[in-house]
């Protein structure tokens, strides 16, 4: 039942779909439109592409103290 959800594009979460609520409403991610957690692919995927090679497990490890 969640994938069907998912691809309806009635629910988007771009604000070129008036009126689609905020995944995390009154934080700054939550009220730009173009952050990662408001946006749907194919921008999500790319942005997401992008910022996955700074969170391996190697790099998140070198940041430890």
């Amino acid at each position: 039942m969640t994938r069907p959800l998912l691809s309806d594009l009635g629910l988007s979460r771009e604000l070129r779909y008036p009126g689609a609520p905020w995944l995390v409403k009154g934080t700054d991610a939550g009220e730009d439109p173009s952050a990662l957690i408001n946006t749907d692919p194919p921008r999500h995927t790319w942005l997401r592409r992008i910022a996955s090679v700074a969170f391996t497990p190697r790099r998140v490890e070198d940041w430890r103290p």
